[in-house]
């Protein structure tokens, strides 16, 4: 029985040719890395001590290092790597650019817009910044991280969604049992900068102007460009279109925000709430604790002390096992981040992609067979797919199921075999993850496109014969061993 070779199964992963920029770059600059790799042991030290001083001397201190221009050129050559301008590049042109580092005056290097049309149909304007820009904006994010740390109790600079997730275990170990999930709406486009110039004190307020919020002066049509459909590349002076999706110095600046948000002294429930960029988990003991928690953070949220965000609403649920629950108005599971926590009889969590997640993911959206560049695509992301959700208990079952549903349809569509082989073997490794009495679970149902019905009944029961003898087989040795 034949099988399709691993390489197509499993791609192989190639560098790409940014990377290789990057080599050439460092073996022919060994002098230049060392310096590099001794700036950086030297920012690590640099911005560990301004954490530790007083307002008034972290004041002072950042002004310093807005001058320090050694600084300038680590930041410069890893704006340069970011945006993979290093092909043909001297350490020498890294320096002259790092001459016209400065944070405090509008920069007009060209910006490139990109409009994205996310799968709810809604359209997010993406900037993609030059190497000075992102130097800018990587030396303003360490500057306000050093400045105003994250609480605990964000996730997004401290651990990532899989230390939220476990802290929204933690908490229901506590008994925090329901939870309210809520966003912001246009987060980034809705902040103001007056307020947030006021936050991020004692950053300079030119800096939050000409880099945080990407201001810089209107000049003639005939200034160098790389636009999509026209959009200016930076607001100009006086006005601002809140913080610019893509750069680098947004994500921090909005967790300062969210930040403050939660230290209000009229919250008093702050460490029970989980977050992870805009993603707000409001957890309480009950219901009615819960949903009048939240209802007081949207409250709050609007005060133009707060940037006057709007909160939404995006789900609700409680962590409590199956059948000790009261029927009340929240689901079982819950909504965090494009996922559902669930608990099991047993108590044990499994956080598992929501329907939304799961939609993006299914291929068979328009309800006709799938096309080979579609099943191509999908084999090549099923294991990153589950790979992304590390607490899902049952993510094998699931991948092995869709390795199936896949190998069924390429053969439906190539009937090869070859293609029959692997149909088999992925249909066979899917029922010992979850051995259903018919292998005939496995394998998808007739699609247009997949031939005649007749036709069809043939092929999907060569696959299920050939499936149970090689399970009779499997079964011989488990008895004979």
């Amino acid at each position: 029985m034949a099988t399709a070779p691993r390489a197509q199964i499993y791609p192989t992963l190639r560098m790409t040719p940014r990377y290789w920029d990057w080599r050439r770059f460092v073996d022919a600059n060994p002098e230049f890395i060392a310096l590099i790799t001794a700036l950086r042991a030297e920012r690590e030290r640099v911005f560990a001590a301004l954490v530790a001083l007083p307002r008034r001397a972290q004041r002072d201190r950042v002004r310093q290092l807005l001058h320090d221009r050694k600084l300038a050129v680590l930041f410069v050559y890893e704006g340069m790597v970011r945006a993979g301008r290093l092909h043909g590049t001297t350490p020498a042109a890294i320096t002259a650019l790092a001459e016209r580092f400065d944070l405090r005056r509008p920069s007009h290097e060209p910006v490139l817009i990109r409009q994205i049309t996310e799968t709810d149909s809604r359209v997010r304007t993406v900037q993609s910044f030059g190497p000075l820009k992102r130097a800018h904006q990587n030396f303003a994010a360490r500057l306000i991280r050093a400045l105003h740390p994250p609480r605990e109790n964000q996730f997004l600079f401290n651990g990532g969604i899989p230390a939220a997730l476990k802290a929204v275990e933690v908490a229901r170990d506590g008994g925090m049992t329901h939870a309210v999930e809520l966003d912001a709406t246009n987060f980034y486009g809705s902040i103001e900068r007056s307020s947030l110039a006021v936050t991020l004190r004692p950053l300079p307020e030119a800096v939050v102007r000409f880099v945080v919020f990407n201001e810089t002066i209107e000049r003639g049509d005939d200034r160098p460009r790389a636009i999509v459909r026209s959009v200016p590349g930076s607001p100009p002076l006086g006005s601002s279109n809140g913080l610019p999706l893509g750069a680098a110095s947004s994500p921090i600046a909005g967790e300062v925000l969210i930040g403050q948000l939660l230290a209000d002294n009229r919250i008093d429930f702050g460490p029970s709430v989980i977050t992870y960029a805009d993603n707000l988990l409001v957890l309480g003991s009950s219901e009615q604790e819960a949903a009048a928690r939240a209802d007081l953070l949207v409250a709050l949220a609007e005060e133009p002390a707060f940037g006057g965000l709007r909160l939404r609403e995006k789900g609700r649920g409680h962590m409590m096992q199956p059948g000790t629950q009261r029927v009340d108005h929240f689901s079982m599971g819950v909504p965090f981040v494009g996922q559902i926590g669930l608990v099991d009889s047993a108590g044990d969590f499994s956080w598992e992609p929501n329907e939304q997640k799961r939609a993006q993911h299914w291929i068979w959206e328009h309800g006709s067979s799938p096309s080979l560049s579609e099943i191509e695509r999908a084999e090549g992301k099923v294991a990153a797919y589950h790979r992304s959700y590390p607490f899902w208990r049952d993510k094998g079952t699931s991948e092995a199921q869709d390795r199936a549903s896949l190998s069924c349809a390429r053969y439906f569509a190539f009937s090869t075999p070859e293609n029959l082989g692997t149909a088999v073997r992925d249909v066979v490794l899917a029922h010992l993850c979850v051995p259903h009495g018919d292998p005939y679970y496995f394998i998808p149902d007739h699609m247009p496109g997949w031939g005649e019905i007749t036709i069809f009944e043939r092929k999907r029961e060569r696959i299920n014969a050939e499936a149970n003898a090689l399970i009779a087989t499997i079964s011989r040795a488990r008895i004979a061993s």
